[in-house]
């Protein structure tokens, strides 16, 4: 019997060192599963960090675009305003071209007008001038008969 359990405590020996290798290897299997546990959180941290970082450009990009949007109305505001001046100037205008058929018929009128004083007077001038003549041939008619 001494056999048998020398045997036996052999076979249980080599079991428990191949239950003892099996831990080993089971071991270090979750020292890879675990380094690689560590790689993936690596990664994912650095992921994160990439997307903080994304999200700090974006956060600016969107900034930028406000205030490019305010400069926009600023500028559409001030092309309103002087669209509305331009809009005050244009009805100025018009109104002032409004009188413009009426000045042009008084200057017509005037100007008609002036032709016929002209006229007038070239007649008057003409009336004149032979009444000035038979004046001066009545005097010297009247200076010979004295």
């Amino acid at each position: 019997m001494s056999e048998k359990i020398l045997s036996d405590i052999l076979e249980q020996l080599n079991n428990m060192s191949t239950v003892q290798q099996e831990m080993k290897n089971d071991i270090t299997d979750l020292n890879n599963e675990i380094a690689e546990f560590k790689n993936d959180t690596t990664d994912l941290s650095n992921d994160i960090t990439e997307i903080k970082n994304d999200t700090t450009d974006l956060s600016n990009d969107i900034a930028e675009i406000k205030n490019d949007t305010t400069d926009l109305s600023n500028d559409i505001a001030e092309i309103k305003n002087d669209t509305t001046d331009l809009s005050n100037d244009i009805t100025e205008i018009k109104k002032q071209t409004e009188d413009i058929p009426a000045i042009k018929v008084a200057a017509l009128e005037t100007k008609e007008i002036v032709e016929r004083v002209e006229s007038a007077q070239k007649s008057h001038e003409q009336t004149l001038d032979l009444l000035s003549r038979r004046s001066i041939d009545q005097e010297a008619e009247l200076k010979r008969i004295k």
